[in-house]
C-alpha cells in the first residue's frame, strides 16, 4: 500500500494481505524494514509512529529554535529515565515543564524571564525551595543531555535557585517508638531497620543485599563493589546488634528490602499510613 504518513525517514504502510500498520524504513543498505505498530486503527498507528519517533529517531545539530521542548524532555525520561535514581520526581518534574511552557514551546523559548515566571508559577503551588531546585534541575538535565550528545546545537543557560535549607525537623525518641511500634509489614520492618541502623538513603536501604554485609568484619558497603559512586555518597558503615540480630531471623533473600524477594522500588503509599497511625507530623 502506498505511503499514507511520514516522518523523517519513517513512514507508516501495510503489508500485502495484512490491515495492521507497521512503521517502515531502509537500512543503511537501502533494504526497506518494518516493524509492527500493534494496531489497525490508522489514527493511532500514526501517534504510535510520532511518538516512537520523538523517543528514538536520531537528531544532530538541530537549532534550539527547531527543537520543542516536550520532545527533548520525552526522549530524557525514554533514554535515560531508567537509569536514574529518582525516575518517578524526574517523570514529575518533565510534567510539570511542559504544563507551564505548552505543547509548542521550542528550547529556544526557555529564556531568562520565562524560567523567572516558571520559579514563580512553581512557588505559587507552594512547592519547597528543593522541590522547586529538583524540578528545575530536570529540564535543565534533559537540554544538557541533548547538547552533549550532539542532537542540539545550543542550550539556555539555566539558573538554578540557592540550595535551601534542611527541613527542620529531627524525629523525637518518642516518635521512633510510635513508629516502630505501629502495625506494618515485614518488608517496611526491615526497611526502617537498614535506615535506622545505617543512617543510609532511602533508595540504598532498597539497595541493599546481603553480599553488601561483612558479618565477621560487622560492616555495611552501602555501595556494592561495581557501583560507581555518585554525589550521594554510599559509604561502608558498622553493622549495629539490631541489624545483625535481625540478620539471623530473617529468610535468606537476596535483598533484605523486598517482597516476595523482590526489590521494593517505593514505600511512599505504606509511609503515608504509617505516619498517620503513628500519629507524627506532616
Amino acid at each position: 500500500m502506498s505511503t499514507r504518513f511520514r516522518l523523517g525517514d519513517y513512514w507508516l504502510e501495510q503489508r500485502k494481505g495484512s490491515t495492521v500498520w507497521y512503521r517502515a524504513w531502509r537500512d543503511a543498505t537501502g533494504c526497506k524494514q518494518r516493524a509492527s505498530l500493534g494496531t489497525r486503527d490508522p489514527d493511532k498507528a500514526k501517534v504510535a509512529l510520532a511518538r516512537w519517533f520523538v523517543e528514538n529517531a536520531a537528531m544532530k545539530d538541530q537549532a534550539p529554535s527547531d527543537v520543542l521542548l516536550s520532545t527533548v524532555l520525552t526522549r530524557y525520561m525514554h533514554q535515560h529515565g531508567d537509569a536514574l535514581a529518582s525516575k518517578d520526581s524526574a517523570s514529575r518534574g518533565a510534567d510539570l515543564w511542559n504544563e507551564f511552557f505548552g505543547p509548542a514551546a521550542t528550547v529556544a523559548d526557555v529564556t531568562i524571564p520565562r524560567q523567572e515566571n516558571f520559579l514563580k508559577w512553581l512557588a505559587d503551588r507552594e512547592y519547597s525551595d528543593g522541590y522547586v531546585r529538583r524540578m528545575l534541575g530536570v529540564g535543565k538535565s534533559a537540554m544538557n543531555r541533548a547538547w552533549k550528545r550532539g542532537e542540539i546545537t545550543q542550550v539556555p543557560f539555566v539558573e538554578m535557585p540557592p540550595v535551601g535549607e534542611a527541613y527542620p525537623h529531627y524525629a523525637t525518641r518518642n516518635q521512633i517508638v510510635r513508629l516502630l511500634n505501629a502495625d506494618m509489614p515485614d518488608h517496611i520492618w526491615a526497611y526502617f531497620l537498614v535506615r535506622l541502623c545505617t543512617a543510609c538513603r532511602g533508595d540504598a536501604a532498597r539497595d541493599l543485599q546481603r553480599f553488601q554485609i561483612d558479618v565477621d568484619a560487622g560492616l555495611v558497603q552501602l555501595n556494592p563493589a561495581g557501583r560507581r559512586q555518585t554525589k550521594k555518597y554510599r559509604p561502608t558503615v558498622p553493622m549495629l546488634p539490631p541489624l545483625a540480630a535481625y540478620l539471623k531471623t530473617a529468610k535468606p533473600e537476596a535483598y533484605l528490602v523486598h517482597w516476595h524477594g523482590a526489590p521494593i522500588k517505593s514505600i511512599k503509599t505504606t509511609w503515608r499510613k504509617l505516619r498517620k497511625r503513628a500519629l507524627l507530623p506532616d
